[in-house]
């Protein structure tokens, strides 16, 4: 007779699986465990813990107040006559001065308060629709470049970061004080260039020429609206406009409309255009919390001194299970 072959016994299975829920099961039980020797640890040694606390925090308490904390004034400024490069090259000049600690230059820009200067520099507002609506060249580059990059993080490269409107600069400044003086002496120091004084002068002086050109051809509109209440048929000899009754009214009133709406248009750029780097808001002395330095040490302190502690109570603890595993 041939030898059947033995089938697998399921008492086998039975022990394979209850092995694998006591693994489980002794797993679970000696995180529990863990936890609460960790527990019973912290309790033991609550004086020990409660003295570090309290160091901590005093020596955070006079830390705070001996360390001068960093603020940061934020200027939103707008870069007129193409000024944009020549506000990024001026920034970076000064933040290299700064890093070099050429104090003859920094006292030239800030004055005798130069040392309270900690870091300047220039970042773009992101306005993709102010920058995409300015004119068609500005569209087409735009969509260029999104489908080479496939991303919109080209939006924040440095090439590009300098086409945008409107733009902040950050000047962090240690200690309470003088932080308007500050903000104030580096934007007189970034205007203070003759080239762009000249073009600003021009500039200004066309926008009032076209004001008053504009005031002067709306003043004579009004008269001859005015005067055709009385006449039945007008004859403009400048523009060669003729009507009868009341058939030219709608072109004159169209004109003027278009008039008003260029008035607007001219006085929002006598004050858009009245610096080369204008300014358009100013924040002053704002807590500079990415800076380690300016977290609260009353915090900070007690909370290094408890993570110190344990970490030396592990190190001794494994070091003490280590030595009794040598043979």
């Amino acid at each position: 007779m041939s030898e059947q072959p033995a089938r697998p016994s399921s008492t086998d299975d039975d022990i394979d699986l209850s092995a694998v829920f006591k693994a489980i099961q002794n797993f679970f039980k000696s995180i529990l465990v863990a936890i609460v020797s960790v527990i019973q640890f912290y309790w033991r040694k609550k004086f020990i813990l409660l003295g570090l606390i309290i160091v901590g925090a005093v020596l955070g308490y006079f830390w705070d107040n001996a360390v001068e904390k960093t603020y940061k004034n934020q200027l939103l400024v707008l870069p007129n006559f193409e000024s944009t490069n020549y506000l990024y090259n001026k920034i970076e000049s000064i933040e290299n001065k700064i890093r070099a600690g050429d104090t003859v230059f920094l006292k030239d820009v800030f004055g005798k308060e130069y040392e309270s200067v900690a870091s300047a520099e220039v970042l773009p507002v992101v306005d993709i629709y102010n920058f995409v609506s300015r004119n068609q060249s500005n569209q087409d580059l735009f969509e260029l470049l999104f489908e080479e990059e496939a991303d919109m993080e080209f939006l924040q490269d440095p090439i590009n970061s300098r086409n945008y409107e409107f733009h902040n600069i950050v000047l962090k400044v240690k200690g309470e004080k003088n932080h308007e003086k500050l903000s104030s002496d580096l934007i007189d120091y970034l205007n203070n260039n003759n080239y762009f004084k000249s073009i600003k002068e021009m500039s200004l002086e066309n926008l009032k020429k076209q004001l008053e050109k504009n005031e002067g051809m709306i003043s004579q509109i009004d008269s001859i609206i005015s005067y055709s209440r009385n006449q039945s048929a007008i004859q403009i000899e400048d523009n060669q406009l003729s009507f009868n009754d009341n058939s030219g009214l709608n072109d004159l009133l169209r004109m003027k409309s278009e008039l008003i709406t260029n008035q607007k248009a001219i006085n929002q750029s006598l004050i858009k255009q009245k610096e080369t780097v204008n300014v358009l808001d100013v924040n002053n002395k704002i807590i500079d919390n990415g800076s380690l330095f300016n977290k609260s040490k009353v915090k900070l302190l007690p909370l290094i001194f408890l993570l110190f502690y344990s970490f030396i109570v592990l190190i001794f603890y494994l070091s003490k299970k280590i030595r009794g595993l040598t043979f």
